[in-house]
């Protein structure tokens, strides 16, 4: 909902279609975020589906994932030979 004239919008309306709203219903100086302050947060008009912003994130280096740590595996043939104990023969 538009904070300024309180109009209604679908739950899954994008950002291109709240920012052609502040342009076409609005004074030329109204900012997007004084009528959408989350939805318009961090929306860019000049790149309205966000493929810049996606460029820019890829050519960054990625931060490297922590490797985990290998389980040892030394105790398992104890265990196994523990478990294999013949049974009460009838």
């Amino acid at each position: 909902m538009c904070e300024l004239c309180r109009q209604t919008f679908m739950v899954n309306a994008k950002p291109p279609l709240l920012w052609q709203h502040v342009v076409a219903k609005h004074p030329a100086g109204t900012t997007p975020t004084a009528c959408f302050p989350v939805q318009l947060k961090d929306f860019d008009p000049s790149d309205p589906t966000g493929e810049k912003a996606k460029k820019e994130a890829a050519s960054k280096p990625a931060v490297a994932a922590k490797k985990k740590a290998k389980k040892k595996d030394d105790n398992l043939d104890d265990l196994l030979n523990a478990g294999l104990k013949k049974g009460k023969k009838k």
